[in-house]
């Protein structure tokens, strides 16, 4: 019992230091409608105050130190619910995940069309042969447009019920957001090496 306790527990610290994306590794099978955690209605738009207030609700109602072992696993999955929900990109993964759509986990998810690919090569061509923090920096204002609207563009077309059009939209997000990752790495190093 104690055994099993203090391997939840450290399962729990593990998903509390994970970032968000690793904290979004669940079963698409039977995963859990974060939105009904928190009693908000299935939207890209919601109103992040009301949804941090039900998670310190949720959260002293079910603290781990005053529970069992099921209620330190919700107290997880309360944790991870919050996560992803204020994320505006997870939360759109989400969304679609709830309706059988994978976008994050490569092996499982939606096919990527060819232009987005080839797209995606050119910015990481870009990235890898860029040394000049000013050039860096407008690249990465760039993307981050571009990534704001495609998320934008996603759930866009998910409120008009284009299901697969949208996640084509968020499918791309996610790549120029790893392209948004890279080029913080890439400003980093030439930080570093000056």
């Amino acid at each position: 019992m104690i055994l099993n306790l203090a391997l939840i527990l450290s399962i729990q610290m593990k998903k509390v230091d994970a970032d968000a994306e690793k904290v979004l590794k669940f079963n698409f099978s039977y995963m859990d409608n974060y939105f009904k955690i928190f009693n908000l209605d299935i939207s890209y738009k919601i109103d992040l105050k009301q949804l941090e207030s039900q998670y310190h609700k949720l959260q002293s109602k079910n603290h781990p130190d005053k529970q069992n072992i099921s209620e330190i696993e919700f107290s997880i999955l309360l944790n991870n619910a919050y996560k992803n929900l204020n994320n505006d990109f997870l939360r759109a993964c989400h969304i679609l995940a709830l309706n059988d759509i994978d976008i994050l986990h490569d092996q499982t998810a939606v096919k990527v069309k060819q232009e987005t690919l080839i797209e995606i090569l050119e910015i990481q061509e870009q990235i890898s042969e860029q040394d000049n923090i000013k050039i860096i920096q407008e690249l990465q204002n760039k993307i981050t447009e571009n990534f704001n609207q495609n998320l934008e563009k996603s759930m866009s077309l998910y409120q008009d019920n284009k299901i697969n059009e949208s996640s084509q939209f968020l499918i791309k997000a996610k790549y120029l957001k790893k392209s948004l990752e890279d080029l913080k790495i890439k400003k980093s190093q030439i930080r570093n090496a000056t």
